[in-house]
């Protein structure tokens, strides 16, 4: 009976005038639906692509944009002293005389840029391996996808036109005053440290003050015997080595190559607490090649022009070159010392790639020395990015007993 009353019914509204209308409503709302639940599903795929199921972290964030918001600070600092003091002092000295310098920045950027792709994007792969999963929350690797994207072009532009650009001159006039006054820095350091050390020990008032007498009338009687242009000596000690270094392939393989071993290997015998990635033999083997045929390359390049410094002025004595490379290698040094955070192992990696970026600089443009900058985060950042989008896919994710969430 009811069936029966149901087919009247049905019967009847085809009849009707407004029975279209109805057909035409419901499946508006049932296509409405359809389309609202694809594209939920569509917007979590693409959450999932770009957050690699990560939920990242606000503080994180926020120091970041606060430590870009500090390189924009020291790069104005820079700029206005290189602006204002230039009437005075080194009035031939101009970062934007080398912004670009073959004028052809498609053809060049590809060239350059592409060993540098390969290098990130190999490091980026090596995430497969898992060992660093438990150590990147927390971290910027743990951010979305367009954030890291955005503070690797902040890195790009603020660091390369800091220490490949205003820094070197900021060097220029730190190197003078030091190595003007060194036979008096360095006696006042020495004195300092031992009057901490004898502080520290606790000694007995007597000993503190005939100690202390002793080494300061040592230290400053013997300031004449450092010599003149002492810091320059320094340097061009420095500079000296790395090209012996630069010349020897097979020698650049082993020290730098070596070096990167102990740095990571130190790894190995550091509390599980204290570590930047798990131990993991096969991935310490790769990194340690990769690093070494990078640095093979990248490393001789860097020296030789750094030995050479274009931005000498012309008809410059060697002291005075001496003082621009002495800059140079001083803001490289600042860089260096701006990864502290990523361990030894990272200081090495970014000294040696700032030597790249002033091979770039000096004979491409410092815009160039920019852009590759980008391209080498953006890059290794996606490249993880990459790996870690398909490692927690639900059904990879199940299929892998490793991977931890």
């Amino acid at each position: 009976m009811h069936r029966h009353l149901a087919s009247k019914c049905i019967h009847r509204c085809k009849r009707k005038p407004d029975a279209k209308f109805t057909k035409n409503l419901y499946a508006g709302i049932l296509g409405t639906l359809t389309s609202a639940h694809n594209l939920r599903r569509n917007f979590t795929l693409w959450k999932h692509l770009i957050t690699a199921g990560r939920s990242g972290n606000e503080d994180i964030r926020l120091a970041y944009l606060a430590n870009m918001g500090l390189q924009a600070i020291y790069l104005l600092g820079f700029f206005l002293l290189w602006y204002f003091g230039r009437q005075w002092l080194f009035p031939t000295f101009n970062p934007m005389s080398y912004w670009d310098i073959n004028g052809n920045f498609f053809e060049s950027i590809i060239t350059i840029s592409t060993p540098i792709f390969l290098y990130a994007f190999f490091l980026g792969q090596l995430d497969w391996f898992g060992s660093s999963d438990d150590y990147e929350e927390n971290t910027v690797v743990a951010e979305s996808l367009p954030f890291k994207w955005a503070v690797s072009l902040g890195a790009g532009v603020f660091e390369e036109l800091s220490h490949r650009g205003y820094m070197v001159y900021a060097g220029l006039i730190m190197v003078s005053v030091f190595n003007l006054y060194a036979s008096w820095i360095i006696p006042a350091v020495i004195f300092l440290v031992v009057m901490g050390a004898l502080a520290k020990a606790d000694v007995r008032f007597g000993v503190f003050v005939i100690t202390l007498s002793s080494v300061g009338y040592g230290l400053f009687s013997m300031r004449d015997a450092y010599g003149d242009n002492i810091i320059l000596r320094f340097n061009a000690f420095i500079l000296t080595s790395f090209s012996m270094l630069a010349e020897n392939q097979l020698l650049t393989y082993l020290v730098l190559g070596g070096a990167m071993a102990i740095f990571l290997g130190i790894n190995f015998l550091t509390p599980s607490e204290k570590r930047r990635w798990d131990a993991n033999l096969p991935e310490y083997l790769l990194r340690i090649s990769a690093f070494t045929a990078w640095a093979g390359y990248i490393f001789p390049l860097g020296i030789k022009i750094v030995a050479k410094l274009p931005i000498v002025p012309a008809g410059s004595d060697y002291w005075t070159k001496m003082l621009y490379i002495s800059a140079v290698l001083w803001s490289n040094a600042k860089f260096r010392d701006g990864h502290k955070y990523q361990g030894c192992a990272g200081m090495l990696n970014s000294y040696l790639i700032g030597f790249y970026m002033f091979y770039i600089c000096f004979t491409h443009g410092l815009l160039y020395a920019v852009v590759v900058h980008f391209i080498f985060d953006a890059v290794l950042f996606s490249s993880e990015h990459a790996v870690e989008v398909i490692k927690r896919l639900p059904f990879v994710r199940a299929r892998n007993s490793y991977y931890r969430p």
